[in-house]
C-alpha cells in the first residue's frame, strides 16, 4: 500500500465508517452470566496461576486474573459451572498470550515456541507404552521458555478442570490453532493469500474451537449417543460463527493493522490483489460478515426445529449461545485494547 494510499485508509477509520453496516444477531437481555462480585473475584484467585510468573506481584495477577474471567462470562453467559467458565478463561490466557509473545519472535523463534507448545500438547493427549510422555522443551529464547510454562501450567490446569474426554478434545484443538498460527507466521512474511486460503488460516487462528468444545460439554452434556441435531448443520453454525467473528477481528482491528504495517487483514489484502479502494474492501468485507451471519441465523433455525421435533433443547441452547458470540464479540472487540494502535 503506498503512503497515499495508506493515508487515504487511516482516515476511512479514524472516520468511524469502518464499522457500520455491520448485522449482528439479537441476545437476550437476561443473558448476563454470573455477576457476582464475590464469585468473580474467587474464580479470579484460582485464574491468576496463569499470570504468577510475569508479574511483580499477587495483586497484579489476580488483577489481570480478574479481567479475563469478567470477559468469558460476558462472551458465554450461558456456562455457569465454575470449572468450565476457568476452563474457557485458561485458553483465553494461553491463546492472547502466545499470541503476543509470536508477534515479538522472528520467524524461525516463532515456529520453534509454536512446536515445543504441540510437543507438550500432544505428549499429554498420546499414551506410548501405558504411560504419559514427559516433554520439557528446548528453552533457547525467553519467549519460547514462556510459552512452554504457559502450556504446563494450561495442560494442568485443564486436566483438572474438565472430564478426560473433554480434556482430550480441547487439546487436539489447540494443537489445531497452533499449526496454523505457525503457518501464519510464515504466509505474514510472503506474498499476499488468496481470499479462501487466508479465511481459512485465520479461522482457525482466532482460536474459537476449544471455547465451543467447553460450551458444549457444559449445554449438551445430558444429550444420549444419538444426537437430535444432524452434526453437519452444527458444523455449519459453527463455521459461519467462526467466519463472522474472524472478519470483524479484521473490520475492528483495520486502524491497528495499518498502524503496525500489519498484511494478513483482509481488507488489506483485497486493495493489493484486488486493487481496490479501502472503501470498497471494506464493503466487501462487511457483505461478508453479513452473508455468514444470515446462513448462522439459518442453521440455528434448523437445530431449534429439530431440537424441538425431539423434545430437547441443549443443541437449541448451544446454537442460541453461539449467535449471541457473535455480537457479544463485536462489542467486546470495539473496546478491547488489543484492537487499539
Amino acid at each position: 500500500m503506498t503512503e497515499v494510499a495508506h493515508s487515504k485508509a487511516s482516515n476511512f477509520v479514524s472516520s468511524g465508517r469502518s464499522i457500520k453496516g455491520l448485522l449482528l444477531p439479537l441476545t437476550p437481555p437476561e443473558e448476563h452470566g454470573i455477576t457476582d462480585e464475590g464469585a468473580l473475584k474467587s474464580l479470579a484467585e484460582q485464574h491468576a496461576i496463569f499470570y504468577e510468573a510475569s508479574l511483580d506481584t499477587r495483586l497484579d495477577a489476580v488483577n489481570y486474573a480478574y479481567r479475563d474471567i469478567t470477559t468469558t462470562c460476558r462472551a458465554f453467559p450461558a456456562v455457569r459451572s465454575e470449572r468450565f467458565i476457568l476452563a474457557m478463561a485458561a485458553w483465553f490466557s494461553l491463546l492472547c498470550q502466545v499470541d503476543d509473545i509470536i508477534e515479538e519472535l522472528d520467524a524461525n523463534l516463532a515456529q520453534a515456541a509454536l512446536a515445543d507448545s504441540i510437543a507438550i500438547l500432544k505428549s499429554n493427549t498420546k499414551v506410548y507404552q501405558g504411560r504419559l510422555l514427559d516433554y520439557d522443551g528446548g528453552f533457547v529464547n525467553p519467549g519460547c521458555n514462556q510459552i512452554c510454562a504457559l502450556t504446563k501450567t494450561f495442560v494442568r490446569h485443564l486436566r483438572e478442570l474438565v472430564p478426560a474426554s473433554i480434556f482430550i478434545k480441547v487439546a487436539n484443538d489447540v494443537l489445531d490453532v497452533w499449526e496454523n498460527m505457525g503457518l501464519e507466521r510464515v504466509v505474514k512474511d510472503g506474498p499476499a493469500p488468496d481470499v479462501e486460503s487466508y479465511i481459512s488460516l485465520k479461522s482457525r487462528t482466532i482460536g474459537l474451537s476449544p471455547f465451543f468444545d467447553i460450551l458444549q460439554a457444559e449445554l449438551c452434556r445430558e444429550i444420549d449417543s444419538k444426537p437430535e441435531v444432524h452434526p453437519s448443520i452444527m458444523w455449519q453454525l459453527e463455521r459461519n460463527v467462526a467466519l463472522a467473528v474472524t472478519l470483524q477481528n479484521d473490520i475492528i482491528g483495520l486502524s491497528k493493522d495499518l498502524a503496525h504495517d500489519h498484511a494478513l487483514n483482509l481488507i488489506s489484502i483485497l486493495t493489493v490483489t484486488e486493487d481496490k479502494s479501502i472503501e470498497a474492501a471494506h464493503e466487501v468485507v462487511v457483505a461478508m460478515h453479513n452473508r455468514a451471519v444470515k446462513a448462522a441465523l439459518c442453521s440455528a433455525s434448523a437445530i431449534r426445529l429439530a431440537s424441538h421435533q425431539h423434545g430437547f433443547s441443549y443443541s437449541s441452547d448451544y446454537a442460541d449461545s453461539l449467535l449471541g458470540f457473535i455480537t457479544r464479540h463485536f462489542k467486546w472487540a470495539s473496546s478491547a485494547q488489543r484492537y487499539v494502535p
